[in-house]
């Protein structure tokens, strides 16, 4: 949790002179202070914090190109995207909206902005799409073998044959990435929960992950709680501490040892690598700081790029491009992973 915060404070250093965006920030909490019935508390501050973060405006930047899979999009998942980062209501979910509303149903904001949809829908889509786009991008720096985690056919023999098959780098959770020993977890997480978690805690384990900071910290409202999931929590403080919960801003009170589910490939002392990628493209530290180090290793002499870069006169080339042009694929993918869900409630497909 120091550490989430420190990092969080860091970001936040890069905008702490920019009035403009300041004022901007300003005016999402009074507009949020003044929308007190709305289903995410904080929503547009927690929108712009989370569209301020590395990556979050990379896939803006993504040029229609034939070369490259998916880079051509349609107009109106496009505009979805585009709804969707500046706060607006859903254009494509109106009809299907208006049709409910003609039923009797009560349609709230937290419909209208696309929130209730992509709460409701399933994740899967948004997950692999943007899995399958950092899994390119490890291959394409790795000189050691990369391969997706297997998870098995879905049944219950299945998958215990595919845990064993990983046992050995660790026995309590599949990878979705493996290299070498380096081990991958990639998440696609929304900032925009209606009852987020507020971290209070309890006597008996002392401070808890928060889910309701995105309004103030960066990735405030997803990284704690997959954080503690993945990685699981070192013990902080004593039970005995006055300070009870685990207070944020001085790092006193207590904090129960959890185990996480990579917590035999962290006794194993393998690495592991959180990648966390919220809904508006936005890429946690940890993941920036990952995909930086792939970048430098493709610019030393001698070390292979496999990155099938663009032919598109604007599109990133060969190594000094590699950061630019796999974190806009992997903002791409998830960001209009999303944008296909809600295509699919506005036709009625439901997004399955």
């Amino acid at each position: 949790m120091n550490a989430h915060t420190r990092a969080s404070q860091r970001t936040f250093t890069v905008v702490a002179t920019c009035d403009a965006w300041l004022s901007c920030l300003n005016a999402c909490i009074t507009f949020d202070a003044a929308n007190p019935g709305a289903k995410v508390p904080h929503r547009e501050a927690t929108r712009l914090i989370s569209c301020s973060q590395h990556g979050s405006g990379a896939w803006l930047t993504c040029l229609p190109d034939p070369s490259i899979f998916g880079s051509i999009s349609h107009s109106a998942k496009y505009r979805t995207a585009v709804e969707r980062r500046l706060g607006l209501y859903i254009s494509a979910l109106s009809p299907a909206l208006a049709w409910r509303e003609g039923q009797g149903e009560t349609i709230t904001q937290h419909d209208l902005l696309g929130d209730a949809a992509i709460n409701n829908s399933n994740h899967t889509r948004r997950h692999n799409a943007g899995l399958h786009t950092l899994y390119t991008a490890v291959s394409a720096a790795a000189t050691c073998p990369v391969q997706l985690g297997d998870k098995g056919d879905g049944t219950r023999g299945g998958k215990e044959t595919a845990a064993k098959k990983y046992a050995h780098l660790c026995a309590t959770h599949i990878p979705d990435i493996v290299a070498g020993r380096t081990l991958w977890e990639f998440k696609a997480l929304t900032p925009f929960l209606p009852k987020p978690a507020l971290g209070h805690g309890s006597t008996t384990n002392g401070g808890a992950p928060s889910t309701a900071d995105g309004w103030f910290i960066a990735f405030g409202g997803t990284l704690e709680d997959i954080t503690r999931k993945t990685r699981g929590l070192i013990q902080i403080g004593h039970l005995s501490d006055p300070i009870v919960p685990f207070d944020r801003t001085t790092g006193n009170g207590y904090v129960a040892h959890f185990d996480g589910h990579y917590a035999d490939a962290i006794a194993k002392k393998n690495p592991l690598i959180l990648w966390v990628c919220e809904t508006s493209g936005a890429i946690s530290p940890e993941g920036h700081a990952a995909l930086g180090h792939l970048a430098r290793q493709v610019r030393k002499p001698g070390h292979r790029d496999g990155t099938v870069y663009g032919t598109n006169r604007g599109a990133p080339k060969g190594p000094k491009g590699f950061r630019a042009h796999h974190t806009a694929r992997i903002s791409s993918a998830v960001v209009y992973a999303d944008a296909e869900c809600l295509l699919a409630y506005g036709d009625g497909t439901m997004g399955a």
